[in-house]
């Protein structure tokens, strides 16, 4: 019989999903990489939790949506960012993001699209005009 399964990594960052008989999911297994069985609609919007029985302290793992990144852009900082990630500006340029409030200095006069990527939260494009 088929099943549905994922491939997630440590963080939870769905990497494949599919279908295949059930007696030959361990095929499907890579270093670094768990298997659950189960299917998601939206791959980059969903990610894999870990849920702990708490009578037998067994773990399992089940889909969950990725939740907003509430951070937002205020005063020449960007600030309540949830956990700390990567900022990229639209010429691709990429630097370290911390947790918190984090001032921006820009040399160049303009608008800008600042894509913040802070796993578990969903990708968030600010747009900043200096």
């Amino acid at each position: 019989m088929n099943v549905e399964y994922i491939i997630f990594d440590a963080d939870g960052r769905i990497r494949q999903v599919g279908l295949a008989p059930e007696e030959v999911l361990s095929f499907h297994a890579q270093p670094g990489l768990n298997i659950a069985l189960g299917s998601v609609n939206k791959i980059d919007e969903t990610y894999m939790v870990t849920v702990v029985d708490e009578d037998t302290g067994e773990a399992s793992y089940m889909p969950a949506q990725r939740p907003e990144n509430p951070a937002i852009y205020n005063d020449g900082a960007i600030k309540e960012v949830p956990v700390a990630g990567t900022l990229v500006v639209d010429n691709g340029e990429q630097h370290p993001l911390p947790a918190g409030d984090s001032p921006l200095i820009f040399t160049d006069i303009g608008t800008y699209q600042l894509k913040l990527q802070c796993w578990p939260y969903k990708d968030k494009t600010i747009e900043v005009t200096i």
